[in-house]
Formats: C-alpha cells, structure tokens, sequence
C-alpha cells in the first residue's frame, strides 16, 4: 500500500487525484511548494497531511524525485477496487466506516466506495462488486411475498 491513509469513498479518491495533478503542476512551473497554498482547501481529507509530507519531505528529494512519487500514488490510487453502492439517502461517516469495514477482508488490496443515491428507493440499497449484484432493498422480499402468497383472497 502507497498511502497509510485510508481512502474509503470513491470522493476521497477523486479529491486526491486533482489535489496530486495541482501539485504536480505546481512542481514543473515552480519546483517549490508553499504548504499554507493548500492547506484551508484540502486538509479537510483524511490523506492530506501525509501526502504532503510524503511529497515535500527532505530538501534532498529533487522535483523530478516528487513528480515520480506523485506518478506512483496516482498509478496505486487508480488501481484501487471499486465497490459501487446505492443508496436512498446519503449515508453518515459511520456508515461508511461501518460499511467499509465489512467489505474490507474481501478486498486485500485496497478499494474504495463509490456511493450514489437513488431518491426513488425507499429502504436498503444495492451493491455492485466485480460484476456481482447484490439488492439489499426490500422490493425483491416484497415481491416473493406476492408471487408466494395470495394476499388479496387471503385478507378479504
């Protein structure tokens, strides 16, 4: 794993990789990296400390040493699994915590959750994950009912 940090959502992993293209870009035209440019902006991200500290570590490291580890956590963060969810609400951190935690012994080499909110689902959700589906949702309980049982004769 490149990043101690853990990336959890798909949003996280999109942030990193435009926070990484900035700095990279700011390399080539400056060669030097002034902290406070980024950090009301970004330290909100879990990864953002370390990142930077990853990338500006020991004067020593030379732009191009920096562009490179750039290129490397960009190549490791594309590479990450994706586990697609959806969802009927947005979902709170500790459910995504809660969530990544449980798919996490599936997935030794890293993922993220990528979440969407369907409004037109009223319970549950789906889960998309090398090429499984799996609808965790009531409608297919819902529907067994009613193809298993006459519920109209039986309550009237």
């Amino acid at each position: 794993m490149i990043l101690k940090t853990t990336l959890k959502t798909k949003e996280e992993l999109d942030a990193l990789l435009v926070f990484l293209d900035i700095i990279e870009r700011k390399l080539y035209k400056k060669k030097i990296l002034e902290v406070s440019e980024f950090k009301n902006e970004w330290e909100q991200y879990s990864w953002f400390d370390e990142v930077l500290e990853r990338i500006s570590q020991g004067s020593s490291n030379t732009t191009e040493q920096k562009i490179e580890l750039i290129e490397e956590i960009v190549k490791w963060a594309r590479g990450l699994e994706q586990v697609k969810l959806v969802l009927p609400i947005k979902p709170s951190q500790d459910f995504i915590d809660k969530v990544w935690v449980e798919v996490a012994p599936s997935e030794p080499f890293g993922f993220v959750l990528d979440i969407s909110v369907d409004k037109t689902m009223t319970s549950g959700g789906r889960m998309f994950h090398r090429g499984r589906y799996t609808d965790l949702t009531l409608k297919p309980k819902i529907e067994n009912y009613f193809s298993k049982e006459d519920v109209i004769t039986k309550y009237l």
